[in-house]
């Protein structure tokens, strides 16, 4: 019983980090482009108004299970543009 339920535990995270991930940091950039529009105006985080909707397509495409391939486009897509941008 415990095997099992260790298989299925790991089964689960591997879903739970695809679709998780991509959805906090499009609360978070949703908030900054927000935040910094009601304040100061977006400057040198506009690249943050580009982010939301690569990650909600990331979204759609784990909760539509679209192929994997594709998948891992899209989140590769978002990764990249994270280390390009966001760590200048």
């Amino acid at each position: 019983m415990t095997a099992f339920r260790e298989h299925a535990m790991r089964a689960a995270i591997g879903p739970y980090v695809e679709f998780v991930m991509p959805f906090m940091f499009a609360i978070i950039y949703s908030i900054s482009v927000l935040f910094r529009l009601a304040t100061v105006g977006l400057g040198e985080r506009a690249w943050h108004l580009f982010m939301v909707p690569v990650l909600l397509l990331a979204m759609t495409a784990v909760l539509s299970r679209w192929p994997w391939r594709l998948r891992a486009l899209l989140h590769a897509a978002w990764v990249t543009s994270l280390c390009t941008f966001g760590l200048r």
